[in-house]
Order: structure tokens, then sequence, then C-alpha cells
């Protein structure tokens, strides 16, 4: 069966952010006609921000500023909750973006922090989700689609100008200090502090919530994981504010319960 559908350059490479760039309305409509076997929750954020871009001026839409607002807006609107990629999103974001203040960075980086989270599994859209939904391992074959989705995710975003300071923190976000990471296998400080971030925030999510191929861990074993593997795989200062955050929570509790509490103090 065809499994991963996509078009995308095979020289596609993370230095080169600010390609393609477009200001035309109706993107995401566009995209779900394109791609209509991915799950509607792929789309969600992407659809809503292009609807509430469409009666602004060329000008407000390439604004950084006017686009991130609404960002925040649709994340602040969106169900933590759902058990979907959209919910995951969410969560991702709204993590993210703590992270980043825990961390006392300026507040223009906190606000593409946030939105790079809110969009980094878009590109998931763009591969068959019978992948997403498998139950078991995936094959290599299979591993190396999945493989592609940060940098078609990327790809989805670029078309939206004020959104390209945002394009590493998606397109990098499964790199990894040691350069065991992907798609380029960066090392160290060639991955940017919005990808890093993201990362710690969308492997502490993935580990505490249930998948169709995992159980959910407890938080405390999830903190323990990224602590071992802070300055190794995972940006250290994201870790210590992760870490911070979770203060207060209930670390042994049931994992649905220690994220009802997270999700309130993160909201």
């Amino acid at each position: 069966m065809t499994v991963f559908l996509f078009k995308t350059s095979s020289n596609s490479l993370h230095s080169n952010f600010s390609s393609r760039r477009t200001t035309r309305l109706g993107f995401a409509t566009s995209l779900t006609a394109e791609y209509a076997f991915a799950p509607p929750t792929a789309l969600v954020f992407i659809a809503q921000l292009d609807e509430a871009l469409a009666p602004a001026t060329i000008a407000e839409r390439e604004s950084e500023a006017f686009v991130l607002q609404h960002v925040r807006e649709i994340a602040n609107g969106a169900d933590p909750y759902r058990n979907t990629l959209s919910g995951h999103s969410c969560r991702v974001s709204r993590l993210a973006r703590r992270l980043a203040e825990q961390m006392e960075l300026q507040p223009i980086e906190i606000e593409r922090i946030a939105a790079a989270a809110l969009f980094h599994d878009l590109g998931k859209s763009r591969i068959d989700s019978r992948i997403w939904t498998k139950p078991s391992c995936l094959d290599p074959e299979e591993f190396e689609m999945v493989k592609m989705h940060p940098v078609l995710g990327a790809e989805m975003i670029r078309p939206f100008p004020a959104l390209e300071s945002i394009v590493p923190g998606i397109e990098l976000h499964h790199e990894a200090l040691d350069g065991s990471g992907y798609p380029y296998r960066l090392r160290d400080s060639d991955i940017p502090l919005t990808a890093r971030v993201t990362t710690v925030a969308d492997v502490f999510d993935a580990m505490t919530t249930t998948r169709t191929y995992q159980a959910a861990i407890a938080a405390e074993a999830a903190l323990a994981t990224l602590r071992h593997l802070a300055g190794v795989k995972f940006d250290v200062r994201a870790v210590a504010a992760l870490c911070e955050v979770m203060e207060g929570c209930r670390a042994d509790a049931e994992p649905a319960l220690v994220y009802e509490q997270l999700i309130a103090r993160i909201a």
C-alpha cells in the first residue's frame, strides 16, 4: 500500500528556512484537499490560522507579532485533554511556553517557542495515518518515513512569512545534542533553542500519555529519564525548567491525574 505521500525537494536543508515565501490565502484549504487522507486534527490549527488571517492586510500577515498573537489565541482555545494529535500539540505548546517562561527567555522568544511547539507535528498530516495508529513497532521503512515529518511540517509553515522564525523549531525538534537525532543529525549549539525546548516538552508528553504502541508512564519516571539524558540528548536548562514546573504535582500519581494538575498549572 502507499503509506507516504509528500512533495518536497530532496535537497531541502535546515538552513534554507526562507524559501518559497507566499502570502496567498486559502493555503490550509488547499492542503486539506491535497492530503485528504490525513486526520482532521492534523491540520486543524493551520486551518484556524489561515481563517484568522484571511481578513488581515498583507502588512499584518507579514508581521510576526500579529501572527504570533493569533497563534497564541488558537493554542489557548484548544482542548488539551483530547487524546488526539491536536490535544498533544496543545499540551506541548502550553508546556513549552511554561518552560520558556521558567527559563526567563525574552517575550518574543517565548512566543516563538510556543508557536513552534503547537505546529511541531504538522508534518504528520502528510504521512498515512495508518502508520501513526499501528499498534506494533514500525518496520525500518516505516520509521524512515516517520523521520521525514519534521521537514514536511516545516515546508507547510513556510508559506506564512511571518512565521519564518519558528521553522527551525519545527524542522529540528527531533534532533539530539549528541548527534543521534534526525533529520540532519545536528549537535549541540547547531540545534536552536526553539527546537531544544520543544523537544523536552514533546518527549515528556509522549512518555506520560498513552499511545497505540505504548502505555503511559508516571511523570516521575519520565522526569528521571529526561534528567539522566540532560546534556546528552536534551537541553540541560529546559530539563531543569521542567523539573521546576513539575514541583507541587504528585509525581508518583497516575499519569492522567498528574496531567490534570500539570495542565491546570500551565493553562
